[in-house]
């Protein structure tokens, strides 16, 4: 099976018979690079208990224990199927993925850009509807830096209005700023906290 399904639903078995064929340990390594670099898990491995039947591992990053990924946090189980597409597709794809940051802590969500960089490095374009400011920091970073260039990466944000739904498209430079405001205060929101905290921890009212 060639298709990760519209919910992820064949995700174990893609990584199953993968891992039966020559570009499985390909996949395995990459998948198991990102889990340690979000700091989810050391290792995702498959056990073969029959011909047709199989469970998926997953070893603790601290702890080194390994337990059923059915047993793990939601987390785990979420991203899995999106690693699995996209470190399966051939160089010229596209990949679309709703909120793939749900259930992830912040380290992973940010984690994220790094994969989307990767996939951006094989060329598959990707279209990602996200609420993480973690995941599209990371991504202004390898703007940045110049592993991302600038032309080839947009936001369309959708906000309500009055006379009803609008999408803004927000480009970047090549420092990977924004080149015009972020409407509703997506990102200046953090910041406002941030001086509300410090002003309170002040004593100033």
């Amino acid at each position: 099976r060639r298709r990760i399904g519209a919910t992820g639903e064949y995700a174990a078995s893609m990584l199953s018979l993968s891992g039966r064929g020559s570009g499985g340990s390909k996949l395995s390594g990459n998948i198991n690079a990102w889990m340690t670099s979000a700091a989810i898990a050391e290792e995702v491995s498959i056990n073969h208990l029959s011909d047709r039947h199989y469970e998926v591992l997953v070893r603790h990053p601290i702890t080194q224990e390994r337990e059923n990924l059915a047993d793990v946090g939601y987390g785990c189980g979420q991203v899995l199927p999106i690693l699995v597409a996209g470190y399966s597709l051939k160089p010229g794809s596209t990949f679309i993925v709703e909120e793939p940051e749900i259930h992830l802590h912040p380290r992973a969500q940010a984690a994220l850009g790094d994969f989307y960089e990767d996939l951006y490095k094989r060329n598959i374009q990707c279209f990602v509807e996200t609420h993480s400011e973690h995941l599209v920091l990371r991504l202004q970073q390898h703007v940045a830096a110049g592993r991302i260039k600038a032309k080839d990466m947009t936001v369309l944000y959708v906000h309500a209005t009055a006379s009803g739904k609008v999408v803004q498209e927000l480009r970047l430079n090549e420092r990977g700023e924004f080149l015009n405001l972020w409407p509703e205060g997506f990102f200046p929101e953090r910041l406002s906290e941030a001086k509300k905290l410090a002003m309170i921890r002040s004593g100033i009212s």
